[in-house]
């Protein structure tokens, strides 16, 4: 939480490319979203996962994802969805 704040306030972030997991944490992609959303809404997210869910991609796109990606990642792919999202454009 703390840390999640401070770097959304410190630094100037184009978007977020996270894991849906992480294991031996009381967290997860979804929970980490909302709590960059709640410092900066306009942070793109974008979550990935090799996790077999099928409401997976469905529930991290309601949460406010930008979009999800199936491990294990097509880097093409990635760079495509960063690029529709305008990530590292500078206006």
């Amino acid at each position: 939480g703390e840390l999640v704040a401070h770097i959304l306030k410190e630094y100037e972030i184009d978007a977020v490319v996270t894991d849906y997991r992480f294991p031996g944490m009381d967290m997860n992609g979804i929970k980490l979203m909302e709590e960059i959303k709640s410092v900066n809404p306009s942070v793109p997210v974008i979550v990935i996962s090799g996790a077999s869910g099928a409401d997976l991609p469905e529930r991290c796109l309601k949460a406010g994802a930008s979009a999800f990606l199936r491990k294990p990642i097509d880097i093409e792919l990635l760079i495509d969805k960063l690029e529709a999202i305008g990530a590292g454009k500078k206006g």
